[in-house]
């Protein structure tokens, strides 16, 4: 029997959105916490372990720059902590 690879995590910095979830597809009309990396990509971040529907908590902080350490799945990042960082 075949075992998947651990996936490593990752740290990522950038602004925090809330926007639509995926364009072109019936989850646009969800809204989504997004991640505009520095690195130029727009990933969506889902909690890894939260509740798959609606906002979490940290979608307080939109508009401003954090740090998401996570594990990438395709255009999404499985996010375990949000830091803002300081101005």
């Amino acid at each position: 029997m075949a075992t998947t690879p651990a996936r490593k995590p990752l740290t990522l910095r950038g602004t925090l959105s809330v926007g639509p979830a995926r364009r072109g597809t019936a989850s646009e009309q969800s809204r989504a916490l997004l991640l505009d990396a520095e690195s130029g990509e727009r990933l969506v971040l889902v909690k890894l372990g939260g509740p798959s529907f609606g906002l979490p908590p940290e979608a307080q902080l939109a508009g401003h720059v954090v740090e998401v350490s996570g594990y990438r799945l395709d255009g999404e990042l499985r996010y375990t902590r949000i830091q803002a960082l300081a101005a």
